[in-house]
């Protein structure tokens, strides 16, 4: 091995890789030294792997291959010596050849490689020279082609940019004169007609059927702004949606612009149809924003053309992406009807996004009350709903009312949802809380509280606590709302110090502020009613202390007056079978109520209202009525003070004609006069002491605390708050009762539902307040004219008939004045309103009392021949639905048509000519004819029945 090793030119090499600085006796000896600890194989691969690694090699390379500790130790060189390697062998620049221009691209390099394949360590001082030769190395073949074709490549890029350079030099355009001496040529001229002058160039394309008309224009004026016109449109963009360029900078660009054109606008061999009907939407979608931006341009149509501008791209567009407004407008009407929304998508031809693309948009709203029983979560919702509210809009009342639920617990999505909040059991009820805005329409829920089981105690601590959340987010409450349950009257009493029920406590936020308390008029209302017909005295009587409508108490001793409810329903019964009635809305439901309809707030004022005490106090002595004056006294205290707290809108009393009905803008006012004269009524009321015939103590008191607690928070409104008005209609819960009656609708139109559709209506409801949606007006739709034959019907009315038929005079010239009234409105035509009405009351005045009775300036007095056709409108109802006719016009679709066509044919024209906006006699007796069957519809299946 010794011998070999001496005599090998490789291993001669050996030691003066190791160090070239040794003599040649050391480094062989030090070689020996490493085959004696090492094999020969394992000697040369670490070697080979320390000093010639694949690849470009720096110029001192570190050793990174596999470690052997004991080898490592004994060579204790790690690097290539540069000495070794020829110059011609290192690569000190990176080289990229670029194969379009043909031109090799040199970057020198910050580091230094050796050269793959045949660069290895040659240069040995001290040793012969056959050691150091060089192997000659052959260009690669690739690299040959290269710098062959390199100059050829070079040769045509040089040409081709001195043709462009040419071109460019002989299209270009910089004046209006060398356009028109470059006009040759640019067009085809059997397409478009050029006309040039010093004014203009225009590129014309005239049709000729049937006359000649321009339908597409290219001008170009003298400073070479470029305009294109389409049907005498000024087009923004190209039909491909590419835009138009602003100035003619060379020929090349307009000859392009008038081939695309002309391609555009005729039919091109080999086009698909399908291929066309993109491209007239695509031309349409580019007309229709210069409609749309032009001022012009009605609103409404305005937003028409947006909708459809929108619908095209969609269905143009290979991925479509739903704008805001229109996944608005479909997350609305998801919410309110699932059902209705797929059918929209199936049936309208409407592009619409998804339910599950509006379930996942919907779903980043904080809407959801079931994640507000969290802690961490709760309030988010109307943390969400301050943020867009203004300063005014921040003063607000608590309503806090109960849903009954069903009692089951539910699964769904991973979460269980049922129980109560304070124990295992499943909830009964629900108490919700919802805040009201005094100041603008907003309400919101704030919070929903299932319940099993709840103690007054528990329930003030929940009122309590959101409260002070309420005023922590930003909002300010200054009266909470209830009925009156005895849990919520213990429940506020627990606000004062010393636990009783109160008008005004101290705020728990502030103690310095007032907390009002009222109970709700919508309730006590229902409480009278009920408080009057649960009377077991004979006649149903309530004995109530004389009072004058107009607050005053008489002077002395209170007189007794006596409300008999068996006088309402003798009125009613009196009228049951009559078609025109004075005592307009009585009906059995309201006279003789079941449990469940005493609930109905319709129901009462369909008793308390002016047509019953005005029935009463004229129609008392022909129906032979007990003590029906003091019943209509009655009727008219309690509704006037319902007129008083049912005034929810500003207009209210200007739209009726009602002082009463108008909002309270002074301390002053009438209305709170009479609160604090019910006040007084009351009081002198609880002073007499009889055993029947009057209020129960729960329902007198709400009455009494209700009616002062309106008058102190009036004052505090105006006087410490400076508001410029305020609506007492806005201190009841009919805004949580309509929110109850939405959830059993959203839930299916059932009345128990459970407490996760109460949630997930909820939810629904929130969702339409947060997103945004300007909705547009609705049209007007008028009333469809169906061709009713009265030749199916004989109907016959005599001379004795229509004498019969004046003994409901009064209520008859009631019905004419409102159907006068109402066709006039629908015609707004001046002269057929003289027509129609009468201004100085040519009625006989035993005929007129009913409307003078009940007028407030607004009611109308209507013409003789309009009297003459109501009257004939009932007797034609009346033999009608009796009969020989009543199956066959019951069983009819439209017996209200049916009525009026009958009426119509019967009638003689009267002499009235034509107006000047076309109106006929026969125009105003259908119109009227129908509005007098919508007075009188109702009874007659009443009457029926």
């Amino acid at each position: 091995m010794g011998n070999h090793v001496s005599t090998s030119k490789t291993w001669k090499i050996l030691p003066y890789l190791l160090d070239p600085s040794t003599s040649k006796t050391t480094s062989l000896n030090q070689l020996r030294s490493l085959l004696h600890k090492h094999s020969t194989d394992t000697l040369l691969t670490n070697l080979e792997a320390k000093f010639f690694p694949p690849g470009p090699q720096q110029r001192h390379i570190d050793y990174d291959g596999e470690p052997n500790p004991t080898l490592d130790q004994d060579i204790f060189i790690s690097e290539v010596c540069e000495l070794h390697v020829h110059e011609d062998d290192f690569v000190t620049a990176l080289s990229h050849q670029d194969e379009q221009i043909g031109r090799t691209i040199e970057v020198k390099s910050d580091r230094v490689y050796l050269k793959k394949g045949g660069a290895v360590p040659s240069v040995f001082p001290n040793c012969p020279k056959y050691l150091s030769s060089t192997q000659v190395r052959s260009e690669s073949p690739e690299s040959k082609k290269a710098r062959r074709e390199n100059p050829a490549l070079q040769e045509a890029i040089r040409q081709s940019l001195e043709s462009n350079e040419l071109e460019q030099k002989k299209t270009k355009v910089s004046s209006y004169g060398e356009l028109k001496a470059k006009l040759s040529g640019i067009c085809n001229t059997k397409f478009w007609t050029v006309s040039v002058n010093e004014q203009w160039v225009r590129f014309l394309l005239i049709e000729d059927d049937p006359s000649p008309s321009v339908k597409c224009a290219l001008v170009v004026l003298p400073d070479l702004p470029l305009s294109v016109f389409l049907n005498g449109v000024k087009l923004q963009s190209l039909p491909s949606g590419s835009a138009l360029p602003d100035q003619v900078c060379d020929t090349s660009s307009l000859s392009s612009l008038l081939e695309e054109l002309e391609k555009r606008l005729c039919d091109v061999p080999g086009v698909t149809q399908d291929s066309k009907g993109t491209k007239v939407l695509q031309f349409v979608t580019s007309l229709l924003p210069d409609v749309i931006e032009d001022s012009d341009t009605p609103k409404e149509p305005r937003d028409l053309l947006k909708c459809l501008v929108e619908q095209i791209e969609l269905l143009l567009a290979k991925q479509r992406v739903y704008s805001a407004e229109l996944l608005v407008f479909a997350s609305i009407i998801h919410s309110i009807s699932p059902h209705a929304y797929n059918f929209t998508r199936a049936a309208s031809g409407m592009i619409l996004s998804h339910p599950s693309t509006l379930r996942r948009v919907c779903s980043n709203y904080k809407a959801d009350p079931l994640l507000e029983q969290n802690e961490m979560h709760s309030f988010s919702y109307i943390r969400e709903r301050v943020k867009s509210m203004q300063d005014h809009e921040k003063t607000v009342t608590m309503m806090i009312d109960e849903i009954h639920i069903k009692p089951y617990f539910d699964y769904k999505g991973g979460t269980i949802v049922g129980s109560s909040a304070h124990s295992t059991e499943p909830a009964t009820t629900a108490h919700v809380f919802m805040i009201q805005s005094l100041l603008s329409p907003n309400k919101d829920v704030i919070h929903i509280l299932p319940v099993s089981k709840l103690s007054a105690d528990v329930l003030h601590e929940h009122a309590k606590h959101i409260i002070l959340s309420v005023e922590k987010i930003g909002l300010k409450v200054i009266a909470v709302i209830t009925d009156n349950n005895a849990l919520n009257r213990k429940m506020m009493s627990f606000f004062a110090t010393s636990p009783q029920v109160s008008i005004v406590y101290p705020h728990p936020a502030d103690n310095t502020r007032p907390l009002f308390y009222v109970f709700d008029p919508v309730h006590l209302l229902k409480c009278v009613r009920n408080n009057w017909i649960n009377q077991k005295n004979p006649g149903t009587c309530l004995n109530f202390p004389e009072m004058d409508l107009s607050g005053k108490m008489p002077e002395g001793p209170p007189r007794m007056k006596a409300a008999y409810f068996a006088a309402v329903r003798q009125l009613y019964t009196s009228e049951k079978t009559s078609l025109v009635k004075a005592g307009y809305r009585l009906n059995a439901k309201a006279v003789n109520p079941t449990s469940l309809e005493r609930q109905y707030v319709k129901l009462v004022l369909d008793v308390v209202n002016s047509f019953v005490s005005n029935a009463l106090r004229t129609h008392g002595s022909t129906f032979k009525i007990a003590q029906a004056e003091s019943t209509a006294l009655f009727i008219d205290i309690i509704l006037t003070w319902w007129r008083i707290v049912n005034v929810k809108t500003p207009c209210k009393g200007q739209r009726l004609r009602d002082s009463l009905q108008d909002p309270v803008r002074s301390v002053d006012d009438t209305q709170l006069t009479f609160l604090s004269s019910i006040v007084d009524w009351l009081d002198a009321w609880a002073r007499i002491n009889t055993s029947s015939g009057s209020l129960t103590k729960e329902t007198h008191s709400a009455l009494r605390l209700t009616c002062y607690s309106l008058v102190e928070l009036s004052r505090y409104c105006l006087e410490e708050l400076h508001f410029k008005y305020v609506l007492l209609g806005k201190f009841q819960t009919d805004a949580l009762e309509d929110r109850f009656g939405r959830y059993r609708q959203l839930a299916g139109a059932q009345y128990h539902i459970s407490v996760r559709q109460l949630y997930e209506c909820e939810k629904k409801l929130r969702l339409q307040k947060l997103l945004i949606f300007f909705s547009r007006e609705e049209a007007d739709c008028g009333d469809t004219n169906e061709d009713l034959l009265a030749c199916n019907f004989s109907v016959s009315v005599t001379d004795d008939d229509i004498t019969s038929g004046h003994s409901d005079m009064d209520a008859i010239v009631y019905i004419a004045g409102y159907a006068a009234h109402s066709v006039s409105k629908k015609l707004s035509c001046s002269t057929c309103f003289s027509t129609l009405v009468v201004e100085n009351r040519e009625i006989e005045a035993e005929n007129i009392a009913m409307i003078a009775n009940l007028t407030r300036g607004g009611l109308k007095f209507p013409q003789p021949w309009t009297v003459h056709m109501v009257l004939m409108t009932k007797l034609v109802a009346e033999k009608l639905s009796f009969g020989e006719n009543a199956n066959d016009f019951l069983s009819c679709s439209n017996q209200r048509g049916v009525v009026t066509s009958q009426t119509i044919s019967l009638l003689e024209e009267p002499d009235i000519e034509m107006c000047e906006n076309g109106h006929t006699a026969q125009t105003l007796y259908g119109l009227g004819s129908s509005r007098c069957n919508q007075c009188s519809f109702e009874q007659l299946l009443q009457a029926q029945k």
